[in-house]
């Protein structure tokens, strides 16, 4: 199953949004390459992770820097939501193929 996640983030050095695709198995490369987008982050289920010896889940995100706004959250969502607006219909063929 593959889950949609969009969340405002707020970190000790500042905010940062970012925009998520999670789920059991999927190719983030795939993901990548579809969107024609670079993630920020990405991982495989199995792949070796940052604090543990390998990922539970697949995972593909995109966000803004972190820390470069803390009130103002609206222009990091713009900044995340103008990368992938024209890929909507792209993003819930993705869902579908991987729910």
């Amino acid at each position: 199953m593959l889950c949609l996640d969009f969340k405002k983030m707020k970190e000790k050095n500042g905010t940062y949004v970012y925009f998520a695709l999670h789920g059991d198995v999927f190719d983030p490369d795939l993901i990548t390459n579809k969107l024609d987008i670079v993630p920020t982050e990405k991982w495989s289920k199995g792949n070796k992770g940052k604090y543990k010896s390998a990922h539970t889940f697949s995972y593909w995100q995109l966000a803004t820097t972190k820390g470069e706004e803390y009130i103002i959250v609206d222009r990091l969502v713009d900044e995340i939501i103008n990368q992938l607006f024209n890929k909507i219909e792209l993003i819930n063929e993705l869902k579908e193929q991987y729910n």
